[in-house]
């Protein structure tokens, strides 16, 4: 029996709301994958080897907010360190939050974020916080001149915490600088900052890498 032209039309009008059903249901979901990745509910993903080939990732927790209170009295191994003489005067920037006077260390022996962390706070200190190009570059040709080809990145002191929207400085003080690469700073889970020592450019990597890292105190 063929169909007249009343049930022709009732069959495309069917089909076309099948489509429409399936394109609402697409939207649907491509709408709920951005909204997961806005809000921060996604796994955070490790990074890509093709950046930091060589580099031990580690299993570690970030805590939300880091101590930056001083350790005095903590007992310090000796590691190889190379101290930076900056002169980078107030128009560049505030070298030394809350400080009349201040020093920044590189230590060449790799740790994770926290435990470097933790290590700058044994000599009174925090890890460095960048407010400047000058003191930007400065560290990056000290690295850059200490590490060799063994390294080509150094953790610096600003990081965000899985809960948080904003990136932080470890030492406390305002974020007032950055030097982010494209593509940069990553905005879900939790994050810390290297510096890469080919650009200067600051990247959002694993925080559970062990990289040297800058201090200042």
């Amino acid at each position: 029996m063929m169909a007249g032209p009343d049930g022709e039309e009732k069959g495309t009008t069917l089909i076309r709301e099948d489509v429409i059903y399936m394109l609402h249901l697409l939207l649907l979901l491509l709408v709920g994958t951005i909204s997961a990745e806005k809000s921060g509910d996604c796994p955070q993903e490790d990074l890509d080897r093709s950046i930091v080939p060589d580099v031990k990732l580690n299993k570690c927790n970030m805590p939300e907010i880091l101590d930056n209170t001083p350790v005095g009295d903590c007992p310090k191994e000796t590691y190889h360190n190379v101290s930076l003489d900056l002169q980078c005067g107030s128009k560049h920037g505030n070298m030394c939050p809350g400080k009349a006077t201040c020093h920044i260390r590189l230590f060449t022996s790799p740790m994770i974020f926290l435990f470097a962390q933790a290590y700058c706070r044994c000599y009174r200190g925090s890890l460095s916080s960048i407010h400047s190009s000058c003191v930007n570059n400065g560290v990056r040709a000290m690295a850059q001149s200490s590490c060799g080809n063994r390294y080509g990145w150094v953790w610096i002191g600003v990081y965000k915490p899985y809960n948080s929207c904003h990136y932080l400085n470890a030492d406390g003080s305002r974020l007032d600088y950055t030097n982010w690469a494209c593509g940069n700073p990553n905005r879900c889970g939790a994050w810390c900052t290297a510096l890469n020592l080919s650009n200067g450019q600051w990247y959002s990597i694993n925080c559970c890498y062990t990289l040297p890292f800058v201090c200042t105190f």
